[in-house]
């Protein structure tokens, strides 16, 4: 992993900005007026979405968003802010955006690894891009054949719904111990001499947590 690393791991909430930004065009007239909007929009998405149902239990979160934002952000990026509430919401006005990228793709490692992915997004099958997001599925078996390995998983309690990932014409960069009954914890996924390469970080009980890097002309997600 270059950008998800074991330190990342261990510090992860530490150094997390949990929104992705988004520039607001509104005249500052009236600063309570805008985040109050702000805020019920944000509100709204998130209860379409069905990530929050109730007023208070948002509430909670940016709550502890606004905690986030005070600890995560150096005293001078905040002073030149024109309302930390709405940075906290993740919404920023123009002049204020470089400042706040910068410092959140300086801090945050996976945000860094979100705009480097973007920069390949286009070059990768469909498929892959809107499916290979297993974060907490659990790695049931792995099959080695001459040139094609394949991944099986339970997802019953992970975020995909996937049940192999199939590496044809493959070899493996990196593979720290037996992966099976190991959680699937990210993935980052690269191009590299014309083949996809995939690095993946896992947990379990024993060894902590581990990577496994494939290098393959295909994937295929079953």
């Amino acid at each position: 992993m270059k950008y998800l690393t074991k330190n990342w791991y261990k510090n992860k909430e530490k150094y997390h900005f949990p929104c992705e930004l988004e520039i607001i065009k509104i005249n500052k007239d009236d600063k309570e007026k805008i985040f109050l909007e702000e805020y019920k929009k944000t509100f709204c998405k998130m209860k379409q979405k069905h990530l929050v149902e109730e007023e208070w239990v948002f509430d909670d979160i940016f709550k502890s968003y606004l905690r986030n934002v005070k600890h995560f952000f150096s005293a001078q990026t905040l002073s030149k802010i024109y309302d930390i509430r709405l940075l906290a919401l993740g919404k920023v006005f123009q002049e204020e955006y470089q400042l706040v990228e910068e410092e959140i793709i300086k801090k945050d490692v996976m945000q860094a690894y979100n705009k480097y992915y973007n920069t390949i997004k286009s070059k990768l099958p469909k498929d892959i891009d809107e499916r290979l997001h297993l974060h907490d599925c659990l790695i049931t078996n792995i099959i080695k054949e001459s040139h094609k390995l394949t991944i099986e998983l339970d997802c019953t309690e992970g975020y995909g719904d996937i049940k192999k990932v199939i590496f044809n014409n493959y070899s493996i960069q990196k593979e720290d111990i037996n992966f099976i009954n190991r959680w699937w914890l990210y993935e980052e996924i690269y191009i590299v001499d014309n083949q996809y390469e995939l690095h993946i970080m896992t947990s379990g009980s024993r060894e902590g947590v581990a990577y496994l890097t494939i290098r393959a002309d295909e994937i295929i997600l079953e």
